[in-house]
């Protein structure tokens, strides 16, 4: 991404997305049980800022993301609106707790984890709903290499909330925190058996989906 400076103009409802995001950050510090301070919220007026920003075209998808542990860029709520006529004010609340989310993952300070994790966690925290994984799909995450980008909120959301609804947050917290250590996959593995007893296999994540 570039190094460039974006003149943000006052937009209607900042006052409205302020708010929104202090609100994020009350319920996300209880999550996390840490406090952050209220992250840089950098509003782009439209897809050719985005574009600029990245020095490249983005997916139409791409309307937002968080940056450097401190900081959320994301298109203005006027221009997220008109650029799809089915797309909600709901839909972006959810875009900017998602990402918000994003900034707490970042300063646990984690060289590896898995992409299952580092958007399942923002999808669920954020109240983002996708279809059913097919059984296939739900396996994908043990060839993580492999994941393809469609997937990876559909199947991440998925485990997140078993691994909660099964184990609770505190041992997702735990996983976070031992996780500082990690540098690759192997390593990964280790510390995900070691805090939840299932070995990175099909076998047992077969047994989590049963309920084993």
């Amino acid at each position: 991404m570039k190094n460039i400076i974006i003149k943000v103009k006052e937009i209607d409802n900042s006052s409205k997305i302020i708010s929104k995001l202090k609100a994020n950050k009350k319920k996300l510090d209880k999550f996390f049980n840490i406090e952050l301070p209220l992250p840089l919220l950098i509003i782009l007026q439209n897809r050719q800022q985005i574009n600029s920003v990245w020095n490249r075209k983005l997916e139409v998808w791409s309307v937002a993301w968080a940056w450097r542990g401190s900081c959320i860029f994301i298109l203005s709520p006027k221009a997220y609106l008109k650029e799809n006529s089915s797309r909600t004010e709901l839909q972006y609340r959810k875009i900017l707790c998602h990402e918000h989310v994003h900034l707490y993952l970042q300063s646990f300070k984690i060289d590896h984890l898995p992409r299952w994790l580092v958007e399942g966690i923002p999808t669920y925290l954020a109240g983002q709903k996708h279809r059913k994984p097919t059984l296939e799909e739900v396996f994908s995450v043990i060839k993580q290499s492999n994941n393809k980008p469609e997937l990876i909120y559909i199947v991440g959301l998925y485990w997140v909330e078993k691994l909660i609804r099964k184990f609770g947050k505190k041992k997702l917290l735990i996983l976070l925190s031992n996780l500082k250590s990690c540098r690759n996959e192997k390593q990964f593995t280790d510390i995900f058996y070691q805090i939840y007893k299932i070995k990175y296999t099909k076998k047992d994540f077969r047994r989590l989906l049963d309920g084993k």
